[in-house]
Parts: structure tokens; sequence; C-alpha cells
């Protein structure tokens, strides 16, 4: 579920951000670089369980 909303940030949500700050709130932006992401892995795993 979370890669169709990321979809939909990265396809609508994003190419509208600029023109809409440059209108609302009189920002001008000049170059923007996209900042690719890091993905953490660890091998740590922690039980779903509780024990009493």
């Amino acid at each position: 579920m979370a890669n169709i909303y990321d979809r939909v940030i990265k396809e609508i949500i994003e190419p509208a951000l600029r023109p809409l700050a440059e209108i609302a709130l009189g920002l001008r932006f000049g170059d923007a670089l996209e900042i690719e992401d890091k993905i953490q892995y660890t091998l740590e795993r922690e039980a779903d369980h509780l024990k009493m």
C-alpha cells in the first residue's frame, strides 16, 4: 500500500509543489537536485510476542 502513495507523491504532488509555492508564497527557486534515498538494512530482529 505504501508503494501506491509513494507513486502518487512522485507523479502528481511533487511536480505541483514548485508552482504552488511560487504562487502562494511568492518564492522563486533555482535548480533542484534529487537526492537518492539511503535504505538501511539491519540484521537485528525483535520478537513480536510478550513473555509473562
